[in-house]
């Protein structure tokens, strides 16, 4: 459960730059987490 707390610690800090799109990946040893998001045009 840690790295879930982690995860969306990046999550939160990746809301806060200005981006078109953005794309994480981490792999651990026994998960994979991708952050693909893209910010509608306004």
């Amino acid at each position: 459960m840690e790295v879930i707390k982690q995860i969306e610690k990046v999550v939160n800090q990746v809301e806060k730059i200005d981006y078109k799109s953005v794309y994480i990946e981490i792999a651990t040893q026994h998960d994979k987490f991708i952050i693909d998001k893209t910010k509608p045009k306004k």
